[in-house]
């Protein structure tokens, strides 16, 4: 096997990023951790309050240093996408690490957020956490006025705060042991998506084909109501995202 990598998943919540996970784990050549909580809580408070990071990011790196050595032989992979917020740091701690990010479009996003209640406790949550508050996206001039906006609206500042996120990392000094690919063309053309991982990743195996439901790329449209759609298309405007792969 070639030298063993750490690679993190990143992201935002209800964009694949456990689909993802789920794939590269059922590689040969891969051991993963998926949303361990151990690792999870601890990321997700980091990204949701800074202040807590000089405490908990010590802790977060023994982990990942005890659950690299216990993947031997085989790469680590660990999937807690709000790492997003941690990246650079990581970076700077693993100089051999890569990340792979998922990008999704943002009205089956916010739907699939709508559902899902442990997505949305963060938004109603929203005054236990210091503002301005990348992670949730809410700056001085949002929050006079966040209480007000609809569930609908908080979710998608949450997606534009993370998709930019993304764009900010594809141009940093990671950009180079980044991956950021979209949900949709991971679902519409599966084979091609996972050639180009396996590339990045370096492997000389490849990966077993998942079963594809790609209705999931359209549900959004029975699921959102008109003024749903016009509510997220308020926030995302002209917003497009980039994409590396």
């Amino acid at each position: 096997m070639k030298a063993r990598k750490i690679i993190f998943i990143i992201g935002s919540g209800r964009t694949g990023t456990n689909w993802l996970a789920n794939i590269l784990q059922s590689h040969p050549a891969i051991r993963a951790t998926i949303e361990d909580p151990m690792i999870f809580n601890r990321v997700t408070k980091m990204a949701l309050n800074p202040a807590v990071r000089a405490k908990l990011f010590p802790e977060l790196i023994r982990l990942y240093t005890y659950y690299y050595q216990e993947s031997s032989p085989c790469h680590y992979v660990d999937k807690s996408h709000p790492n997003l917020w941690l990246a650079e740091a990581l970076a700077l701690v693993f100089p051999d690490s890569l990340f792979i990010s998922l990008k999704r479009n943002p009205y089956a996003t916010v739907s699939s957020m709508l559902k899902h209640e442990g997505v949305l406790k963060w938004q109603r949550e929203w005054k236990r956490f210091p503002i301005p508050n990348e992670f949730l996206g809410i700056d001085h001039k949002i929050a006079a006025d966040y209480s007000k906006m609809s569930m609908t609206e908080k979710c998608t500042l949450r997606w534009v705060a993370h998709m930019k996120k993304i764009d900010y990392l594809a141009k940093s000094n990671i950009k180079n042991r980044m991956l950021i690919i979209s949900y949709e063309r991971l679902v519409e053309n599966t084979i091609e998506v996972l050639i180009k991982i396996k590339k990045f990743l370096d492997l000389s195996e490849s990966f077993n084909v998942p079963v594809v439901n790609k209705e999931t790329i359209y549900k959004w449209q029975q699921q959102l109501s008109e003024s749903q759609c016009e509510e997220i298309k308020g926030i995302v405007g002209e917003y497009q995202p980039i994409f590396t792969e």
